[in-house]
C-alpha cells in the first residue's frame, strides 16, 4: 500500500501536463501513487499520459468513457485510491518536490484526518509568484481541496465526495471535510503551486455553469446546517451564504441575457430567503456576513435591486462585518471599526 495517493483529473492540458506529472515524479517522499483520470481530452493529453506511466510504473492511467467533470473523475479516482493519506493535483498546477514528503510526515505524526499547507500563485501571465498563507481564516475557509492531505480511511469511511456539478464541486467536498474532521492540523510551509492562467476561459460563457456555482454553495449552506454543534459551525455557515452572495453579484454582470440575468436574480433570491427563514442570526454570526448585501437581493425585485445597487454605488454609507464603507462614483473605501 502506498503512503499517499496523487489524484490528477485531465481535460485538454497538454500544455501544463508534463510539469505537473514531473513534479509527482520526482517526489522525495517514493512511496506514492498517482491516479490520473482521463476525461475524454481531445488533445494530446492522454499521449503524454502514456509516455510518463511508461516512464513510471506509480501512474495508473483510469479513461471515461464519455465526459463528465472534475468531481466525477475525483471521485473515481477516490475509489481506486489505495494510499494511506489522499493529495489532489489539477492538472496544470505543480507540487513542491518534497511536498508529499512532509505532508504525509506532519499528518501521520500528528494522527489528524485534515491538514492545510501553505501555497504559491503563479500568475502566468506576468510570470510572478505569490505566497498564501493558509492559517490566514479567510484563506481556510477558500472551498479548496488541493491545499490539503486527507487521511484516506477518514474520507471513504465517511463517504466524502466531490459534488456533481460544473462549478464548484470542490467547495462541497472540502466543507463536509472538515465538519466532519476530529481533528485538523496546519503546516506552515508552502507545498504547492497553483497557476493562475492567462488563457483561462471563462466559466461564465455558459449559464449553466453559473447556476451550477450558487448550487454549489446552497450545497455547502445544506452541509454546515446539518452540524450545528460544531466548533466551525458560523464560519461554515458564513462561508457558504457570503460566497452565494459573491457569486451572484459575480456572475450576473457577465450575464448577456436579460432573462437570464432576471432568473438568476431570483434564484439566488429565492435560496437566500431560505436561508435567512432558517437561521438564527446570532451576534457572531452577523458580524461574519454581508448582510446589508444580502437583505437587498431579499427585499426587491429585479428592477428595484438594479436602481438601489446603481444609487449605492454612486454615495452610501454604512457599516458591515464591524466596517465603515463608503462608496463614492463607483469608489469604495473601507475601514476598519
Amino acid at each position: 500500500m502506498a503512503k499517499v495517493s496523487i489524484i490528477i483529473p485531465v481535460y485538454n492540458v497538454e500544455n501544463y501536463l508534463e510539469k505537473a506529472l514531473e513534479s509527482v515524479c520526482v517526489q522525495t517522499l517514493k512511496d506514492i501513487e498517482i491516479i490520473c483520470i482521463n476525461d475524454c481530452s481531445t488533445d494530446n493529453s492522454i499521449k503524454i499520459l502514456k509516455k510518463y506511466k511508461a516512464q513510471d510504473e506509480r501512474i495508473k492511467i483510469i479513461h471515461l468513457k464519455q465526459k463528465h467533470n472534475p468531481g466525477f473523475a475525483r471521485n473515481l479516482g477516490i475509489s481506486n485510491a489505495k494510499g494511506d493519506y489522499l493529495m489532489f493535483l489539477d492538472s496544470d498546477d505543480w507540487l513542491a518536490k518534497n511536498a508529499c514528503e512532509i505532508a504525509y510526515n506532519h499528518i501521520n505524526n500528528s494522527k489528524a484526518d485534515v491538514s492545510s499547507f501553505n501555497y504559491y500563485i503563479y500568475y502566468e501571465k506576468i510570470g510572478k509568484i505569490k505566497l498564501k498563507d493558509c492559517e490566514n481564516k479567510s484563506l481556510f475557509f477558500a472551498g479548496i481541496v488541493w491545499k490539503n492531505i486527507y487521511n484516506t480511511s477518514f474520507i471513504k469511511n465517511n463517504n466524502i465526495l466531490f459534488g456533481n456539478v460544473h462549478v464548484g464541486e470542490d467547495n462541497i467536498f472540502y466543507i463536509k471535510s472538515i465538519m466532519l474532521a476530529n481533528s485538523i492540523t496546519f503546516i506552515n510551509k508552502p507545498l504547492y503551486y497553483y497557476r493562475k492562467r492567462a488563457n483561462a476561459s471563462s466559466i461564465t460563457d455558459s449559464a449553466e455553469y453559473c447556476f451550477d456555482a450558487i448550487k454549489a454553495k446552497e450545497e455547502c449552506y445544506k452541509i454546515a446546517q446539518s452540524y450545528p454543534e460544531n466548533g466551525l459551525y458560523n464560519d461554515s455557515l458564513a462561508y457558504s451564504i457570503n460566497t452565494i452572495l459573491y457569486m451572484y453579484q459575480t456572475f450576473s454582470n457577465k450575464i448577456v441575457k436579460k432573462s437570464i440575468k432576471k432568473e438568476y436574480f431570483y434564484f439566488a433570491k429565492r435560496l437566500l430567503k431560505k436561508i435567512f427563514a432558517e437561521v438564527e442570526f446570532t451576534k457572531e454570526l452577523n458580524e461574519k456576513i454581508e448582510m446589508r448585501d444580502c437583505k437587498k437581493i431579499i427585499k426587491y425585485d429585479y428592477e428595484q435591486y438594479q436602481i438601489v445597487n446603481f444609487l449605492d454605488k454612486i454615495f452610501s454609507i454604512y457599516l458591515q462585518k464591524s466596517k465603515l464603507h463608503i462608496n463614492i462614483l463607483g469608489i469604495r473605501l473601507t475601514c476598519k471599526i
